[in-house]
């Protein structure tokens, strides 16, 4: 029996960046993308034919003409690409494809040992930057779709979010030092964002104090006074004003050295404040940290 998962014309759209239009008129007009029909008329498409098509649109971003690429094999596409350019990440939406499939079915066993198997190819910073914050990225996707429900996307969030947790606290353990303190204010409730900063900041040898989300000021100041980090990690979402967003870090700056720095991020982070640093990636904020040992 075959257990290759198979994925709907939108998870393909999802994954690969070709619109269900162009997937359905390239397969009328040129044979290909190819696809098995279910009795109901819908296509499934394979794991090989989505990184195939993968290639099929970088290709083709790259100028080469549809009719020309469209039946090419994997490996004449790999090919044809190594002599146009360096490669990118071909395959780096693929990861969520699969795992959407994974969330659909609520098959949480192999969604953990999916996220082994990438943790351990590539590390902290690797995994939260190019499979789960892409991961959750599709999540919104899918869901905006309606290829997905809000209990799949909390679902998958649960254990993505208990996963990061179970890594970085195992490093955690291990590192001494001046902490840096990460928790998201009062009025913001999601910290995901939060333990996917944690890992990276372990992953560079610097302890960490976990106070997780919504923690009211008098008490994270409380905790900063007592705990005298080396920095401070706020993530904000969209969950609470400007204004208290501005009122929360001038609160924490009367309270803190100058020279302990306060890194913010997250969707909802303010802009323009001259207290406050922020890293347009995880792979910056990493470097950052090796760089102040």
């Amino acid at each position: 029996m075959n257990n290759d998962p198979t994925f709907s014309i939108g998870d393909v759209a999802d994954a690969t960046g070709i619109s269900v239009y162009k997937l359905r008129m390239w397969e009328n007009r040129y044979g290909a993308p190819y696809s098995v029909k279910l009795i109901s008329g819908h296509r499934r498409f394979s794991t090989n034919e989505v990184e195939r098509l993968k290639l099929v649109f970088q290709a083709v971003q790259n100028g080469d003409k549809v009719s020309k690429v469209v039946k090419l094999t994997q490996d004449e596409l790999i090919h044809l690409l190594s002599q146009q350019t360096n490669t990118v990440k071909i395959y780096e939406d693929l990861f969520s494809v699969q795992l959407i499939a994974q969330i659909k079915n609520w098959d949480e066993k192999t969604l953990i040992e999916s996220f082994e198997d990438e943790w351990s190819a590539l590390g902290p910073i690797g995994f939260a930057s190019n499979r789960a914050i892409p991961l959750l990225s599709s999540l919104g996707s899918a869901w905006e779709r309606g290829d997905i429900t809000v209990a799949h996307e909390h679902f998958a969030s649960e254990i993505l979010q208990t996963f990061l947790s179970s890594k970085w606290r195992q490093s955690n353990s291990l590192i001494y030092g001046r902490p840096f303190l990460l928790c998201s204010p009062s009025g913001e409730s999601h910290c995901l964002g939060l333990h996917m900063v944690a890992a990276v900041t372990t992953a560079a040898k610097v302890p960490i104090i976990f106070l997780g989300a919504a923690v009211p000021e008098a008490d994270l100041i409380a905790a900063i006074k007592e705990n005298n980090p080396a920095g401070i990690c706020l993530s904000f979402v969209n969950s609470i004003s400007t204004k208290n967003k501005t009122s929360i870090i001038d609160m924490i700056d009367h309270n803190i050295s100058r020279d302990i720095p306060i890194i913010i991020g997250g969707r909802g982070a303010p802009v323009g404040n001259s207290r406050c640093t922020s890293f347009s990636n995880l792979e910056i904020y990493y470097n950052w940290l090796k760089a102040k040992d």
